[in-house]
């Protein structure tokens, strides 16, 4: 090994807008939306903390000194 990771590793790419249909793109609008208007969903300083928490990368040290828990 290399210093690299030891296994495949793959990172997914989201569609970009180009890439979409108008129905595919108004779809995916309404469906985030949809969850804005129920509170269905995370305040930014909660997905942040949530992606530190399953991420033990320097990411971590960052959110803390920010005060995030």
């Amino acid at each position: 090994m290399t210093g690299g990771v030891p296994y495949s590793l793959t990172v997914p790419k989201p569609p970009t807008r180009d890439s979409l249909t108008d129905e595919q793109f108004n779809a995916m609008m309404e469906k985030g939306y949809d969850q804005a208007k129920s509170g269905d969903g995370l305040s930014v300083d909660k997905a942040f903390a949530k992606i530190s928490r399953n991420n033990k990368s320097g990411y971590e040290s960052e959110v803390e000194d920010n005060g995030v828990e």
